[in-house]
């Protein structure tokens, strides 16, 4: 699917021989009948030409505020926040259970006997191994986090 804002879709449109009419959201935007992205983002294109032929439509044309198209609606901006708070709880717990790691006894024993490993070769590998997984594995949920797609 080509997701665009409506800026772009005006500019591609006017390239064309269109202008938009902004007349359909302002009285479908509470409506929650209607689902939130078409409240947000129907818009009419309209052929330049045919306005002289239609005074109606070249009103609405006039009525019209280009500037504010491209507006998101307050569904989809709480429904984001939802979603972003649920994410910062799980973000949230993942760093205590990670500090709950590197405070325990095991952690403590490994970071001991890597201090102490010109002896023990295959001990340290596997150490720095473990603790490179656990750091990936943060990293990835953080990652996974900002673009809010923890659980996908």
């Amino acid at each position: 699917m080509n997701e665009q804002w409506p800026d772009y879709w005006v500019k591609y449109f006017q390239q064309k021989g269109y202008v938009v009419i902004d007349c359909i959201r302002e009285k479908i935007w509470q409506n929650t009948k209607v689902e939130m992205w078409y409240a947000q983002n129907i818009l009419m294109f309209v052929r330049q030409n045919y306005l002289e032929n239609y005074p109606l439509l070249k009103k609405m044309v006039e009525n019209t505020t280009t500037s504010q198209l491209s507006i998101v609606h307050p569904r989809k901006y709480l429904a984001l926040q939802e979603k972003w708070t649920v994410l910062e709880t799980q973000l949230q717990s993942v760093q205590m259970q990670l500090q709950s790691i590197l405070s325990s006894k095991s952690y403590r024993l490994f970071s001991y006997l890597g201090s102490n490993l010109k002896k023990l070769p295959l001990i340290k590998y596997m150490l720095k191994r473990m603790l490179d997984f656990l750091f990936s594995l943060y990293m990835t949920f953080c990652k996974k986090a900002e673009k809010g797609s923890v659980g996908k």
